[in-house]
């Protein structure tokens, strides 16, 4: 393992995590390594195959796993050679499994009343809208224009007339 601690993110008990280990290879050639995380009874989470490259120190190997329950969890990280040897052991680690409201029957609840709610308040908008309608027509009915004004039209050799004759 490299000199960085190994970290872990996004566990709750509805979503997969990831953990992070970070790795050195002090090597002049590249080499091919398995992470593998196990519970404290030895059961696998995770495995994962990963190159490191030549000289690298801290290089980043990430796998990703899930528990359906919350609360702390433990956890111990094997690092192996491509031939299976153990390299390496770290832990054992705490996880931190956050409670998710999405595994909670309460906020589905709150969803199916927020759409019944918008569902409702569409209903009874487009139901008043031929009374908003009526109501605009009937504003604009008293500004509507009368008929236009009889026009005469207009020519230039003919001389006006009074309307008093």
């Amino acid at each position: 393992f490299g000199t960085k601690t190994i970290t872990y993110d996004g566990f709750t008990d509805n979503d997969d995590g990831e953990l992070t280990a970070y790795i050195s290879n002090s090597d002049a050639n590249a080499v091919v390594v398995k992470l593998v995380v196990k519970d404290l009874d030895g059961n696998q989470k995770a495995s994962t195959e990963a190159t490191i490259a030549a000289n690298a120190v801290n290089q980043e190997v990430s796998v990703g796993f899930g528990y359906g329950s919350e609360g702390t969890k433990y956890v111990k990280v094997y690092l192996y050679d491509a031939n299976g040897t153990e390299i390496s052991v770290s832990g054992p680690h705490d996880i931190v499994v956050e409670h998710s409201i999405w595994k909670d029957w309460v906020t589905y609840l709150v969803v199916v009343i927020i759409v019944i709610a918008i569902i409702i308040i569409a209903y009874f908008y487009i139901r008043g809208a031929p009374d908003r309608a009526a109501k605009k027509a009937a504003a604009l009915e008293g500004t509507s224009k009368s008929a236009p004004a009889e026009r005469t039209k207009y020519d230039a050799g003919s001389s006006r007339k009074s309307k008093r004759e």
